[in-house]
């Protein structure tokens, strides 16, 4: 049974990839713009598909600086939240809601957030 660490752990897992690759994407793209600019040709700056361009418009260093940015802070906060989570104590309780009736509910003492 899934529960709330093991979906914050993955959403952590997640996040931390998404950077790794970020960055990895960010260095290959240094990488093909110094060697583009040690070609002894042309080949580049004649290209009918604008191939560079197009990838340049794609991964603009600014959109990722920003992706990388808010994933930053997602990562963090997940893993606050991780280093912080509670380690429920089931309450199991019969609660009236009205003049014969009652409901069976199931929270967690510590944290009183309810069992789904």
């Amino acid at each position: 049974m899934t529960n709330e660490k093991d979906i914050l752990l993955n959403m952590y897992r997640t996040s931390y990839r998404f950077l790794i690759q970020l960055y990895e994407t960010r260095i290959n793209l240094a990488d093909i713009k110094r060697d583009i600019s040690n070609l002894d040709n042309n080949y580049f700056e004649e290209d009918k598909d604008h191939l560079y361009d197009n990838l340049l418009t794609i991964f603009d260093e600014l959109s990722l600086e920003e992706l990388t940015e808010l994933l930053t802070h997602y990562k963090n906060v997940v893993e606050d939240k991780l280093n912080n989570i509670c380690v429920h104590e089931w309450i199991y309780d019969d609660i009236d809601i009205g003049p014969e009736t009652s409901q069976r509910i199931c929270y967690c003492k510590l944290c009183e957030i309810s069992k789904k």
